[in-house]
Formats: structure tokens, sequence, C-alpha cells
């Protein structure tokens, strides 16, 4: 059902509007990338355990809805978020660069609240040049592969991603469908800070986005619904490769 959201979401950007949520998971569930094999999943016992859905974005797998205790001793939390632009906005700047605004956008509310994060830099940045020097370490929670692409997304940082004390806690995927976008990311956030919905505010107006909070229309769970049954729940999707 929250991939069914989302999708919906996507669905509205396509119709103009621009729409952002954020959410937890009532258990945790792995979500694969887009393009994942569904089969890599059963190499590691903990992972094969869990339910998993396959995602609309691209990227690696992600297990949502888990606590982490980091090295230091803070607990943070999972939580999700999706933002779906039209084309009409999508169209300003490349896909690439709106994951990185996205990005550094919530690196300076965290910095802000008291968490320390940078955004691992790439080459050349979309917007502002990257505040961190350092080389980031492997995340401790997650296996890496044999070789090849690892398979979880905080298996280590890349481009793009959010560190905090030289790890990941925010990594996100996304998908362009007729130009318009749907972001879809996740969040390790301490504990400390509260719910994600308190940052969320300062997050999108640092992004330049006025916003209003706005009910899911009965339409959209309607489809939400035809969509979980339809594809999500089912292996026609979630096991096609």
């Amino acid at each position: 059902m929250q991939m069914a959201l989302d999708e919906v979401l996507l669905e509205r950007a396509g119709q103009g509007h621009s729409c952002f949520r954020v959410y937890y998971w009532s258990e945790p569930t792995l979500s694969l990338g887009y393009f994942q094999q569904a089969a890599e999943r059963l190499q590691n016992p903990e992972l094969a355990a869990l339910p998993f859905v396959r995602r609309l974005t691209g990227g690696g797998a992600i297990v949502h809805g888990q606590s982490v205790t980091w090295p230091a001793g803070e607990m943070l939390r999972e939580c999700t978020y999706a933002l779906a632009l039209p084309a009409t906005v999508v169209a300003q700047k490349p896909a690439a660069c709106w994951h990185d605004e996205v990005h550094q956008a919530l690196c300076e509310i965290l910095r802000q609240n008291g968490v320390l994060t940078n955004m691992v830099p790439r080459a050349t940045l979309c917007r502002r040049e990257a505040d961190d020097t350092s080389v980031p370490q492997r995340n401790p929670i997650a296996p890496t592969p044999r070789s090849g692409t690892p398979f979880l997304c905080f298996a280590e940082p890349a481009p793009g991603d959010i560190v905090w004390q030289g790890r990941k806690i925010v990594g996100s995927a996304q998908r362009l469908r007729r130009s318009a976008l749907l972001q879809h990311g996740s969040i390790l956030l301490p504990v400390s800070l509260g719910n994600i919905e308190t940052l969320v505010f300062p997050w999108l107006d640092t992004l330049g986005f006025a916003v209003e909070p706005a009910p899911w229309r009965d339409e959209d769970w309607q489809r939400a619904r035809n969509l979980a049954e339809t594809r999500y729940a089912r292996d026609s999707w979630n096991l096609r490769r």
C-alpha cells in the first residue's frame, strides 16, 4: 500500500500537482529497487525472512521500519519520504540536480537541529559545493555483496548521499514518467529529534516550496488500493526480476 500511495503521488504529478509525504512502516520491510534481482535477498537469511516489495524507483534495497543504534549510542529510526513534481517544475533542471538539492536542503535542516551532517560530494554539484572533504566510512549495519554494486542502499555512501559521523543516514532514488518525477528516500533520523514531521515545513521551505497540508482524496485511496492489489501485492511484480 505504501508503494501504491507513492505511485498515486506520481500520477498526481503527471496531472500538474506537486506532492510530498513522509511515513513510517508497521513492521520491518525490505523494498527492492526497480531493477534489482529479487533472489539476491535470499543470500542473507535476515533479509530473506523479511516481507518485501518492489519499488517503482531504482537504487539499492532498503530495510524500512528499522531502528539502529549508532556507534556513539544514539538511536536512529527509519522513516520514508516521497516527493513528486510535475514536468513543468522538473524541466527547470536535470533530475539528478533535484536529487542533490532535496538532500542538501535536508542536510541544512539537520545541521540546524544539531545533527552535523554532510552530503557526499560529486565531481560537480548542481547547486552549491559540499562542505565535507572527509572519506566516508562503510556503514556497519548493512552487508556488502562480494562483488559489484552493493545490494543494500545503506551498505556504503555514494555521491549525493547524506552522511553523519562518516556513515550514511539518507539515501534516495528516482523515477521519471512522462517527465514527472518521483523521488523516494529513506532517512535514519535520530530519535532525539522527534518525528520527521517537525522537519518537513522548514525542509520544503529551504527548497523554496510554499506548502499546505492536504488530505488524501477518496479517489486517491481507491486508486492506491487498486494498485496495491493488482501490482504491489503480486509476484508478477515483486519477482519480475
